[in-house]
C-alpha cells in the first residue's frame, strides 16, 4: 500500500511539472487568449444589442466571437513552428488502432453545443459557424495541443502516455466547461484526440476526425 501511494505521488508530482513547469508559458497563452475571448465577445454583444440582428444570428455569432479569438491567438504562438509542429513522426504505432478509436469517438457524439436544427438556415453567420467550428478550430487546436504541446513535452523526455494525458488536461482549459458534464466532455474528447495522435504518429488524422466529430455536432448527424 505504502509503495502504490509512493508511486502515485511520483506520478502526480510528474505530472504537475509537466503542465506546471514545461508548459508554464502556454497556460499563460491559453488563459490569455480566453480573457481576451472574453472581452470580444462581451464588445460584440454591445455592438450587436445595438444593431438589427437576428437572434439565431447573434447565438452564432456569440459562438463564432469566442472560438475564432482563442484559435487565431493559439495559432499565432506557434506561427514560426507550423512546418514542425505539423510534421508526422518517423514511425507509425498502428493507423488501425488510430482510425478505430476515431470511430469510437464519433459514436458517442458527446453534445456540447448544438444548433436548434428547426430554426437553422445557411445565412451568412452561420456558414462562419460551420467554416469556425468544423474547420478553423479542429485545425488549429490539433496544432497547438496535439502538434506543439506534444512535442514540446516529448522533448523533455517524458513518455507520450504522460502526454495524452497532459494534454488532455491543457485542452479543457480554453473551452471553459460551465459544469461536471461539459467538463467530462471535453476531457474525453482530448482523450481520445490525444489517443488518436499517439497511435497515428501525427495530428493529420485526429484533425479530420476532429472536424467530423464537430460537423457531427453542428448538423446532428
Amino acid at each position: 500500500m505504502a509503495q502504490f501511494l509512493k508511486r502515485c505521488l511520483a506520478g502526480l508530482t510528474t505530472i504537475c511539472r509537466m503542465i506546471f513547469l514545461v508548459c508554464a508559458g502556454d497556460i499563460g497563452i491559453i488563459i490569455s487568449s480566453v480573457l481576451v475571448a472574453f472581452l470580444t465577445t462581451n464588445i460584440a454583444g454591445v455592438v450587436l444589442s445595438a444593431s438589427d440582428v437576428t437572434p439565431t444570428a447573434r447565438t452564432e455569432i456569440a459562438i463564432v466571437v469566442p472560438i475564432l479569438t482563442i484559435d487565431i491567438i493559439l495559432l499565432g504562438s506557434i506561427i514560426l513552428r507550423i512546418r514542425e509542429v505539423a510534421r508526422p513522426d518517423r514511425q507509425r504505432r498502428s493507423l488501425l488502432y488510430a482510425l478505430v478509436t476515431g470511430v469510437v469517438l464519433l459514436l458517442l457524439k458527446s453534445p456540447w453545443q448544438s444548433l436548434d436544427q428547426a430554426n437553422y438556415s445557411f445565412s451568412a453567420t452561420s456558414v462562419l459557424l460551420i467554416l469556425t467550428t468544423c474547420i478553423i478550430a479542429p485545425i488549429c487546436e490539433e496544432l497547438f495541443f496535439r502538434g506543439h504541446l506534444w512535442l514540446k513535452l516529448r522533448s523533455h523526455h517524458y513518455n507520450d502516455k504522460l502526454i495524452v494525458f497532459c494534454t488532455t488536461v491543457l485542452y479543457i482549459v480554453p473551452h471553459v466547461p460551465n459544469s461536471l458534464s461539459a467538463f467530462l466532455d471535453y476531457a474525453l474528447i482530448g482523450a481520445f484526440l490525444g489517443v488518436i495522435r499517439y497511435f497515428s504518429g501525427g495530428i493529420l488524422i485526429s484533425c479530420a476526425f476532429h472536424m467530423a466529430m464537430n460537423i457531427i455536432l453542428i448538423f446532428g448527424i
